[in-house]
């Protein structure tokens, strides 16, 4: 916990934020969707609906998984941590981890099958 604490608060700042925050975005709606359209274009309506499911097949986990743990954000039980923004979700297991690695591995295995990679 002092480890976030220091993080957040003494080494934290905006140019730091805005790199971090653009990172996360791959993990948004808006940043998976950027690459998932042009890999529907190039890919089969089979594979590009199996990206979709395992999108959404990820979000659902994530969702159970945080009901399930139920584990606050940080600045939730020490106010010495400062948020960026305020969330009213449970903080672990990450969403935007979670989406980013399903996707992208989904992503890799249909651009490696449309090459033929054995």
């Amino acid at each position: 916990l002092e480890v976030i604490v220091y993080l957040r608060n003494k080494i934290a700042s905006k140019p730091l934020d805005l790199i971090m925050n653009g990172l996360s975005n791959l993990g948004d709606k808006y940043g998976l969707g950027v690459f998932l359209y042009p890999l529907g274009y190039f890919l089969s309506s089979r594979k590009s609906m199996f990206l979709f499911n395992v999108m959404y097949l990820s979000i659902f986990v994530n969702i159970i998984l945080k009901l399930y743990f139920r584990i606050p954000w940080p600045n939730f039980y020490d106010e010495r941590i400062i948020p960026s923004d305020c969330s009213v979700e449970y903080g672990n297991p990450s969403g935007h981890g979670q989406a980013t690695t399903s996707f992208y591995f989904a992503a890799l295995y249909c651009i490696l099958d449309y090459f033929e990679f054995k």
